[in-house]
């Protein structure tokens, strides 16, 4: 173990610091008040050794919360994992392991966004781990472990809570350039929220709820063109989110 003592530079920019000193073959992440299970790092470095191929994994968390505990499951296949993570994060940040030479292959690092699409260059805040995940999933293979590695701690003075807004308005941004990447075409922050809350399809002008569906339709296109030729439990999946946008 090598603590780095250093003043308060916030939690992105000290992500990057702990990137740039870690020199071992996998890096994991592990937050402050969240307990990995004794076997997790076994368990994780063995899944990449069985499946080469792969270059990120997370694992399903048992959370344990003022109502007490329950597992959150997180998607395990590529295809699946893709499509989510176009609206939202599916990983669970502290369980990632994810290969070191990644890092320099992409010049990756937390809060880094790679072209001219974002109307920001550095994202320094909550969701930072989003932006982070999603760069990877997409041009390489990530996979979720079905089994909970890790206790997340979820509390008053967690992060997730503390800045819920920040962290939502962040994720909105993220999302919204995972699609216009994908697409080619500038979307609204509005729409991103109602893809992700259907309900708000309710207060739309008419106009404005066709554009929304259409946008959908597309994404819905570009996406399976690229990423997922043969998993017909998606394509249900998005005509029947396509259906319930138009029922509003």
């Amino acid at each position: 173990i090598v603590p780095l003592a250093q003043k308060n530079i916030g939690l992105t920019k000290s992500l990057n610091k702990g990137l740039h000193r870690a020199n071992g073959e996998y890096i994991a992440r592990q937050d402050a008040d969240d307990i990995s299970f004794k076997d997790r790092l076994e368990k994780q470095i063995k899944y990449f050794k069985i499946n080469k191929e792969v270059d990120l994994i997370g694992s399903s968390i048992v959370i344990d919360g003022p109502y007490g505990k329950r597992i959150y499951y997180s998607p395990e296949t590529l295809p699946m994992i893709r499509w989510k993570i176009l609206f939202n994060n599916c990983f669970n940040h502290p369980t990632i392991m994810f290969k070191r030479e990644i890092l320099d292959r992409e010049k990756l690092f937390y809060g880094k966004f790679n072209n001219s699409i974002s109307d920001v260059s550095f994202l320094n805040g909550p969701a930072q781990d989003y932006l982070f995940i999603g760069k990877i999933a997409f041009k390489y293979k990530v996979g979720n472990i079905r089994e909970p590695l890790v206790l997340f701690r979820k509390h008053n003075k967690s992060i997730s809570n503390v800045k819920k807004r920040l962290q939502r308005q962040n994720a909105i941004l993220i999302s919204k350039y995972f699609i216009e990447s994908l697409i080619g075409k500038q979307i609204t922050s509005k729409q991103i929220d109602i893809y992700v809350h259907p309900n708000k399809m309710l207060s739309l002008s008419r106009n404005l709820h066709d554009g929304v569906v259409s946008d959908f339709q597309t994404i819905i296109r570009v996406f399976n063109n690229r990423y997922n030729n043969s998993n017909s439990w998606i394509i249900h999946r998005q005509n029947m989110h396509t259906i319930y946008y138009n029922y509003f």
